[in-house]
């Protein structure tokens, strides 16, 4: 079983770093190290960080301490002040009490092209682009009056009047239509593009699933028919998840003390309906 791996603070502070375009030596003036001290920690020689160091290496690189020391996948501090992202209380409220599909929200955020729905979206509640159609509108319809109120006694003239003033109308718009067209469009090509990369993790993790199964059924062949029995079957598991997350061992044991409470949970559970149906056969 695989113990968690203490230098991989190194790893992060590295790629945090790269990601800032910051050489060893100016990150190293920012947080009142030398050089070499900092060089030590990147290559996994320091196995531990002090609360002070790994403090202002948060705070430098704008991340939560747990994601430096591996502890967590996500960079993002928990204790941030949600005012500052601007949203109102009652929307704060929806998030937090999940009145909204808060996955649904994450996909659309992080969309690349979500900013640029949510200008045209500010756009359309301003009324913008609509006094533009407004004014473009006005000119048309002067250019309209004046060739339907021209005196054309020629059928030929007149049908080829009838032409460009269908013309002229064809190009007239009501306020609003042009930017709700693009706003139906853009927003429609977002939901096309997640609902993909939906379709494409899913895929992915009912093969990670499969490949899992297809382990723990190669360990359990292993041991030999006679030696496989629930609790080996949590050791098998507890240990890839182990192996996969890099839980400790202790770790590792209460998760597979959790998998049995479950499991004798369930069974509980089963004999009581199983017992209430015999009951109603009665």
């Amino acid at each position: 079983m695989r113990m968690r791996d203490t230098t991989i603070h190194g790893e992060r502070i590295v790629e945090l770093r790269k990601e800032m375009k910051i050489n060893q030596e100016e990150m190293a003036k920012r947080i009142g190290m030398s050089k070499s001290q900092l060089s030590r920690i990147e290559n996994g020689e320091t196995k531990t960080l002090n609360s002070n160091l790994l403090i202002r290496l948060a705070d430098e690189f704008d991340v939560s301490t747990d994601y430096i020391l591996g502890r967590s996948n996500i960079q993002s501090r928990r204790n941030y002040d949600v005012s500052s992202l601007g949203l109102s209380e009652k929307a704060i409220q929806q998030l937090v009490t999940k009145r909204v599909n808060v996955q649904v929200v994450s996909c659309l955020l992080e969309h690349k092209t979500f900013p640029y729905l949510t200008r045209l979206i500010y756009t359309y509640f301003a009324d913008i682009t609509a006094r533009g159609i407004q004014s473009s509108n006005d000119v048309l319809q002067f250019g309209y009056n004046l060739l339907a109120n021209a005196e054309l006694t020629d059928p030929k003239q007149k049908a080829e009047r009838n032409r460009d003033l269908m013309a002229i109308r064809s190009q007239m718009h009501k306020p609003n239509e042009a930017d709700l067209e693009e706003i139906k469009k853009v927003f429609l090509a977002i939901l096309k593009d997640v609902k993909k990369d939906l379709n494409e993790q899913s895929e992915k993790q009912a093969a990670a699933d499969r490949e899992v199964i297809y382990r723990i059924q190669g360990e359990a062949m292993k041991l030999g028919p006679g030696n496989v029995d629930f609790n080996a079957i949590v050791e098998i598991v507890t240990g890839m998840i182990g192996d996969l997350t890099n839980l400790d061992a202790e770790g590792q044991q209460r998760l597979g003390e959790m998998f049995k409470e479950m499991a004798n949970a369930a069974g509980a559970e089963q004999t009581r309906e199983n017992g209430s149906e015999k009951r109603l056969t009665l």
